[in-house]
């Protein structure tokens, strides 16, 4: 026979673990700046969906991200820590895309694929991306 204390225990861990995967789907569905609430018989929590950054602006990021030039490897390290789910999600995938368009370019240019980087560099406005990305006003720095 079971005691009251193991019955109630393995209840509420059965509801914490109901709870936890209907609060991951709802985050799934949600824009990164809706707030999700969630009520248990108990407590309410509150979680922020991940910030996620547009489509255009990942591609930058993620381009000047896998260039080997000063500063590149604090792009790719911060959208890695801000911004884990789009990361993990298309870093394989920019980092291939990346690889092709050197080898492409120096293809095309007759140029080493590190001449081929300052191509993108310039294409992708390397140079401003972090403050960008930050949102640091330059003009103030």
């Amino acid at each position: 026979m079971l005691r009251p204390t193991t019955v109630l225990c393995s209840t509420l861990c059965a509801s914490l673990a109901l709870f936890s995967l209907s609060s991951i789907a709802q985050t799934a569905k949600t824009s990164s700046n809706e707030v999700i609430s969630a009520t248990t018989e108990n407590s309410t929590t509150t979680q922020l969906a991940p910030a996620m950054l547009p489509e255009k602006e990942l591609t930058r990021y993620l381009v000047c991200g896998f260039l080997h030039k000063e500063g590149s490897y604090k792009i790719g390290s911060y959208i890695m820590n801000e911004y884990p789910i789009q990361w993990t999600t298309h870093h394989e995938e920019y980092q291939i895309l990346v690889e092709n368009k050197l080898t492409e370019i120096s293809q095309q240019q007759n140029v080493s694929k590190f001449k081929a980087e300052d191509t993108l560099y310039n294409k992708y406005q390397c140079a401003s991306a972090y403050a960008d990305l930050l949102k640091f006003d330059t003009n103030k720095i």
